[in-house]
């Protein structure tokens, strides 16, 4: 009876030490907009924020492998989602899982819990394991031109740790640039030549790299902008010295470069975040 016993303790305190250990890799940082319009041309604007899926479906799998997870945005204050984003054709027309990803967006983006960029720039990077931006429209306005994204990520880049960007996400790439700000303009601008200037000595300069396609990008200004935007993300990273290896619109497709993970669209999202995971986990 004794052994059993002992045995019996042996293999609980064993199994208790395990799920301890695996709910302690580490943190990730998720870095978000906090951006809820977009500017388009001809003076249009139109609602944007982040994509429910986009964000939720890589969290849940992120904390179920038992990593933390840090938000943090340019002010410091609550994402806005997109409203456009809380649709089924995201979820695989599954109720359950949009009504899921909606509750653990709620559980995580509490207002009290999101940090500022700023402050996590200057702080103490070493302790997280990994990256991750979504995307929905918003990473255009705000985090493609934000000195602290721009920070954090080449501290990422130059100790080659796990960097995952998805859809729109990838843009924020371009807060490395020396002027990301004047980068931007000169894309509205069409100035190409000057822009390709201003690209000299990027960080990720020959990266291969994918992000939502211009024909993604034309259909979503058909259908749910109702106007063009200022440049097309594409084109931007290629001026940049991206290599750009889009694939099938609206189908997951993944590009992994040295510490840089890119997800085209929202159906990458899972495909992205087992990448992330592995990354990381690789690492650790």
């Amino acid at each position: 009876m004794k052994k059993t016993f002992l045995a019996l303790m042996v293999l609980f305190l064993c199994f208790s030490f395990n799920i301890h250990a695996a709910q302690n890799k580490g943190k990730v940082l998720v870095i978000m907009s906090n951006a809820d319009k977009l500017k388009l041309k001809d003076g249009k604007t139109a609602d944007t924020g982040f994509f429910l899926n986009e964000f939720a479906i890589p969290a849940r799998e992120i904390l179920d492998a038992g990593y933390e997870i840090v938000v943090a945005t340019p002010q410091g204050k609550k994402p806005v989602m997109d409203k456009d984003s809380k649709n089924l054709i995201f979820f695989q027309n599954d109720l359950k899982k949009m009504d899921e990803a909606q509750k653990v967006a709620d559980q995580i983006l509490i207002g009290k819990n999101i940090q500022k960029l700023s402050n996590v720039a200057d702080g103490n990077l070493k302790e997280y394991a990994g990256v991750f931006i979504p995307g929905g429209h918003a990473p255009l306005t705000d985090l493609m031109v934000d000195p602290s994204v721009g920070k954090i990520l080449a501290y990422f880049h130059e100790n080659n740790k796990p960097t995952a960007m998805l859809c729109h996400g990838p843009i924020a790439v371009i807060s490395t640039l020396e002027e990301p700000d004047v980068f931007r303009r000169r894309l509205v601008a069409g100035n190409k030549g000057a822009a390709e200037k201003l690209a000299k000595g990027w960080i990720y300069t020959g990266y291969d790299m994918t992000i939502f396609s211009t024909d993604e990008e034309k259909a979503a200004e058909k259908n749910k902008l109702h106007g063009n935007v200022e440049f097309y993300p594409e084109d931007a990273l290629k001026i940049a010295g991206a290599k750009i290896k889009n694939g099938a619109a609206n189908e997951s497709n993944i590009v992994q470069d040295r510490e840089l993970i890119t997800g085209q669209n929202p159906a990458s999202d899972s495909d992205l975040v087992r990448a992330l995971v592995k990354a990381m986990d690789k690492n650790t």
